[in-house]
């Protein structure tokens, strides 16, 4: 781990700390009165910056995974996380949603552009909707615009 990622990770447990042992179980005011699909586009942005205490404070159950677990995943995930997500479909029912949602992002070893789709399953726990599954899938790959040669020449 670079000395940048123990500074990140350290600030990151320290912030937990101040928040309180059972932050994470309250209703997080970062994700009240929101919707689905604009608690999803938060916590998928949180996976980008590898925000650990918003991507711990989402699932709607206990993982058990320690704060340094969740970094190192995400930091792992980075290499096949959408770079660009757009809803395609949201279904509310009770207190169950599920969200379908297009992923795009550049895979750098074949030079080319993978489109995926996801489907979210979010729970309504104390009024605040939290993510229960989350499943992803390629749909189709496409040359990547940044890697063709200028003359257009494949």
């Amino acid at each position: 781990m670079t000395l940048r990622h123990q500074l990140t990770y350290g600030i990151l447990i320290w912030l937990c700390c101040l928040a309180g042992p059972s932050s994470a179980q309250e209703k997080p005011v970062l994700f009240a009165d929101q919707t689905p699909w604009q608690i999803y586009e938060r916590v998928h942005q949180a996976k980008w910056q590898v925000d650990v205490a918003t991507v711990l404070a989402c699932p709607s159950r206990r993982t058990g995974a320690t704060e340094e677990q969740v970094y190192k995943r995400l930091l792992q995930e980075r290499g096949t996380l959408a770079q660009a997500i757009s809803l395609l479909k949201n279904k509310i029912q009770g207190g169950i949603a599920t969200l379908v949602i297009k992923g795009k992002r550049s895979d750098r070893e074949t030079k080319t552009r993978v489109t995926s789709r996801g489907t979210i399953t979010m729970v309504k726990e104390d009024g605040t909707w939290r993510i229960r599954h989350e499943q992803w899938r390629p749909v189709g790959t496409e040359p990547d615009a940044g890697n063709r040669p200028a003359s257009g020449i494949r």
